[in-house]
């Protein structure tokens, strides 16, 4: 999902042209390749992101999770979590150490995670090394977060 995130991002590959070469290969795989084209997004902003929201459709077996999903305020101010399920109102935050390591770069993620919470939406954090090196950890911990939401959402 990250190549072809970036492909789309980049635009040094149009979707058109990944969906063509993807015809082209063998039958084994393709059908998987189709599925990580038809999620790709060039609204992720990196590697990363793209291996959260992987890891969150992987854990959830629902491809509803988007990368950078609109989350407007009652003064109609934004936010972008970095992957989300709308539906849910749940927001991932890829925290990259290139990203988040001044005081002014945690002050500014503390407003942004203070105020996506009280807008409903719960925030789960991850490092890079948790997503790379404990992905066993965030997929239970992003699936357990999409069952709880979900059951609320139905009670």
């Amino acid at each position: 999902m990250a190549v072809a995130d970036s492909a789309v991002r980049t635009g040094d590959v149009a979707l058109l042209d990944l969906a063509h070469a993807v015809e082209e290969l063998p039958r084994t795989g393709r059908r998987r390749a189709m599925r990580v084209l038809s999620l790709a997004s060039g609204a992720s902003a990196g590697p990363f992101e793209s291996g959260l929201r992987a890891a969150a459709i992987t854990a959830t077996g629902d491809e509803s999770w988007v990368a950078q999903p609109e989350l407007r305020f009652r003064d109609g101010r934004l936010r972008h979590p970095d992957v989300g399920h709308p539906a849910l109102r749940i927001a991932l935050e890829a925290d990259s150490h290139a990203h988040h390591k001044t005081r002014s770069d945690i002050v500014r993620d503390c407003h942004r995670y203070v105020e996506m919470g009280l807008t409903g939406w719960w925030v789960l954090r991850f490092a890079w090394e948790h997503v790379m090196q404990h992905d066993r950890w965030v997929h239970e911990v992003i699936a357990l977060a999409h069952t709880q939401r979900r059951a609320r959402r139905a009670s």
